[in-house]
């Protein structure tokens, strides 16, 4: 009966957890460049109550019996897709004396229609971006352990179009790649199994009040 009691309050505690990070995601569904993040579940500990056994001559094989004790957070990972890129009204509406290529290079041009190249923005690829911590404002920390190119201990930048690389939108914001009617569903689901974690609880409770009243 206790047991019970517990695993309800396991599930209580995840599905608040899951409600905080669909919150926050449908929170930044305007947000440029932000990315949804979702929460992975798995089971907790269980109690053996009888472990198994093969099959030995005649008899059979015995079966483990086991009791869940609830569920955990596994982890709470960013998802990098991609997402459209609704062009600006005009991409040099701040200042028109530069130009930015698929290729990354910035071209300046100068009052006597004499144009040079100042620099170029490089790109960085990850193996595992799940490993990327947020830091906030779109930005992320953590790259040595989230296996950038060149290797976590001299991570190396590199061309785009190029070791598998995009290209450079220019005059392009990069939106959120929150899908608001998938966060509305998981927010219903979510709800529901809150409820259901919590009239477990309740319903334990009765019937550990049927107990005690036995003893009357």
């Amino acid at each position: 009966m206790l047991r019970s009691l517990s695993t309800g309050v396991t599930g209580i505690q995840q599905f608040q957890e899951e409600m905080d990070v669909i919150s926050n995601n449908i929170a930044n569904v305007n947000t440029p460049g932000y990315k949804s993040a979702r929460v992975d579940f798995a089971d907790a500990f269980s109690q053996t109550l009888r472990g198994s056994s093969g099959a030995s001559g005649t008899v059979g094989a015995t079966p483990a019996m086991q009791i869940g004790s609830g569920v955990t957070t596994s982890g709470i990972t960013n998802n990098f897709g991609g997402t459209g890129r609704p062009a600006t009204s005009d991409p040099n509406a701040s200042f028109v004396s530069f130009t930015i290529s698929p290729q990354g290079l910035v071209d300046v041009h100068l009052s006597d229609n004499t144009d040079f190249t100042r620099g170029q923005i490089l790109l960085q690829r990850f193996s595992d971006p799940s490993a990327l911590v947020k830091e906030g404002l779109n930005l992320f920390s953590g790259i040595g352990a989230a296996g950038p190119l060149g290797g976590a201990s001299s991570p190396t930048p590199a061309a785009p179009q190029t070791n598998g690389l995009g290209k450079i939108q220019s005059g392009a914001l990069e939106g959120s790649n929150v899908d608001l009617a998938g966060e509305f569903a998981a927010m219903i689901i979510t709800q529901r199994s809150f409820q259901a974690s919590a009239r477990t609880i309740t319903t334990s409770d009765e019937m550990l009040q049927e107990l005690v009243n036995l003893k009357r």
